[in-house]
């Protein structure tokens, strides 16, 4: 049914979230650096646990993020979307100085700028929260996943750190259309103590990394092994390591492993 134009013009800002015009206006007031929650500090051990410097990261919705500068300081080669142009020329200015850092206007949703299996990792941070604030919210975020999926290569991984509990993210992660395995980290939210500050304002990042609790395998959407009994989700944001399937290769009887259709050597 459609919304009538009364009604729609007293909707929130926040269903916008998935149009470019929104981000375009929005980065153009607001140029300065920010986290949604958490930054590179906070989840600097995560990355490091569930991330591999030996292969290229894909970030998506990556903003005004500190999260790819981080990265790159540690080693990551790192390829930054968001579907802002204004974000992206000026994190690109940014960033001039790091060569593992690269830049590019594209779409979550439909990226034919990338390969298919490009990518070792995906990693995002809040676009998913975004895109579900959104009319057709779940559409648009199947699309997403489906993306990440598509450019992720086998055997890899796609971090998700995101504000949704697993009562609201696995029915979505759990989709049949994508093979992988997931996992859940509980994220303690910062508390005031640990916050970070920069000229005087607090960032949304830590001072020290997080200690994340987990992993807990997850079974089914109702179904996480080890998770404690009784946790109380309001405590924590969450992230979740989605592992794609490894190559298999055929191999018959007596004879060399054979590679799948469309695969070469």
């Amino acid at each position: 049914m459609a919304v009538p134009n009364q009604l729609a013009a007293k909707l929130p800002p926040t269903v916008r979230y998935a149009e470019a015009e929104y981000w375009e206006s929005r980065y153009q007031r607001e140029p300065a650096g920010f986290e949604w929650f958490f930054g590179h500090t906070a989840l600097r051990r995560i990355i490091r646990a569930y991330i591999s410097k030996k292969k290229p990261v894909l970030h998506l919705g990556c903003g005004t993020s500190n999260l790819q500068e981080g990265m790159a300081m540690s080693g990551y080669t790192v390829v930054n979307t968001d579907i802002s142009k204004v974000v992206i020329a000026h994190m690109k200015e940014r960033h001039a100085k790091y060569p593992n850092l690269a830049y590019c206007v594209s779409d979550c949703r439909d990226m034919p700028e990338f390969l298919d299996c490009q990518f070792g990792h995906v990693v995002d941070k809040g676009t998913v929260d975004a895109l579900l604030c959104c009319k057709q919210g779940t559409a648009n975020v199947m699309r997403m996943l489906q993306e990440a999926y598509r450019v992720l290569q086998p055997g890899g991984s796609f971090l998700l750190v995101t504000l949704g509990d697993p009562t609201r993210r696995l029915p979505l992660l759990l989709d049949p259309s994508l093979q992988w395995k997931v996992s859940l980290l509980l994220l303690p939210k910062i508390a005031v103590a640990c916050q970070a500050y920069v000229d005087g304002k607090p960032i949304n990042d830590t001072v020290k990394p997080i200690d994340a609790e987990g992993p807990y395998e997850v079974l089914d959407a109702e179904t996480i092994v080890g998770l404690p009994a009784g946790v109380q989700y309001s405590n924590y944001f969450f992230a979740y390591v989605c592992k794609k399937q490894p190559l298999q290769l055929q191999q018959g009887q007596g004879r060399k492993a054979q590679l799948l259709n469309g695969w070469a050597a």
